[in-house]
């Protein structure tokens, strides 16, 4: 999931060993046909974002964080889903803004996300206004999709907000990695990014009511939403000193280099995406849903400057 913590600006030399990822994400761009993007974002959807953390009481306009995942979320929803009705791009976006706060937040409201779920459930009020709004953008879900495509996305939305509770937990901060655990890393980053949920906002009801066409499509494109992300953000993540992302995770489960864990990845991206095509040949509408959402995430990740990729070359 694209995120919108705060941006290290010090400048910094490509380490030798990440030399090859100019050429290795141009050659994911290649092989996924990417084509930028370069439309403007769209003020109707901005403005109901901004409306909606208004009527939940949401300070925003002096909050540069805050400001900063609403423009995240207006990315998403109107620029990796350009061919939905505006209301389920209000939606998505609405829905994105507020992952990316509770991502960035949890440890500081931890009390009240921990009783998320059983509040939601109980159809009880939340404790804050992020998780009031969350909670119903979520109850809302099924206005936009199938209600078992909702019931998906609702899962995969609750899977993401107690991977954000377990990353505030001390036991899993000290575990180490463990021989036999390979799984794990993928396993965490699967839930973490909330991937499932963003391959079926591919498909809402009014433009995609056929859910036989793309149930098969779903876990081939859910490693693509993951690994582009992955991919796009590793430069700014060294630069940063970071070394629990996934990317380092796998490396050392597996006692491969860096390097050969991202030549893998973006083998098994492009192997991926070109499943969907096959799944989707035939069907102009979904098709054109998944290629939407991959030329927007990489456009988001190319133009923006907290990803800083036009240090080397690939930034737009």
């Amino acid at each position: 999931m694209p995120s919108a913590e705060p941006v290290i600006v010090s400048p910094i030399v490509l380490p030798e060993k990440s030399a090859f990822l100019p050429s290795l994400l141009g050659r994911l761009q290649t092989s996924l046909n990417y084509e930028l993007d370069a439309k403007l974002p769209c003020h109707e959807v901005t403005d109901a974002v901004e409306a909606a953390f208004t009527a939940y009481g949401i300070e925003f306009e002096n909050s540069r964080f805050y400001r900063a995942c609403i423009q995240v979320g207006v990315a998403v929803g109107d620029k990796m889903y350009p061919h939905h009705p505006v209301a389920v791009k209000v939606y998505t976006a609405i829905y994105s803004a507020l992952a990316a706060i509770i991502d960035d937040q949890t440890n500081t409201m931890r009390e009240d996300v921990e009783e998320f779920h059983q509040r939601f459930f109980a159809n009880l009020p939340q404790k804050n206004p992020f998780l009031a709004l969350f909670a119903a953008t979520l109850h809302q879900t099924q206005e936009h999709y199938d209600p078992i495509i909702a019931r998906f996305i609702l899962l995969s939305s609750l899977h993401y907000i107690n991977i954000s509770l377990l990353e505030t937990r001390t036991e899993y901060r000290g575990m180490p990695a463990k021989q036999g655990g390979e799984r794990w890393a993928y396993y965490f980053r699967d839930k973490e990014g909330i991937c499932e949920a963003y391959a079926y906002f591919c498909f809402p009801k009014a433009t995609c009511p056929d859910i036989s066409v793309f149930l098969q499509a779903i876990p081939e494109m859910c490693i693509p939403i993951n690994y582009i992300n992955d991919l796009f953000s590793f430069y700014k993540e060294e630069a940063a000193g970071e070394d629990t992302n996934y990317i380092h995770q796998r490396a050392k489960y597996h006692q491969k280099t860096v390097a050969d864990v991202m030549q893998e990845m973006t083998d098994e991206t492009i192997a991926c995406h070109e499943r969907v095509l096959l799944i989707l040949q035939g069907h102009d509408g979904y098709l054109d849903a998944w290629l939407g959402y991959v030329a927007g995430f990489i456009t988001f990740h190319k133009s923006c400057s907290r990803y800083r990729l036009k240090e080397i070359g690939q930034g737009c």
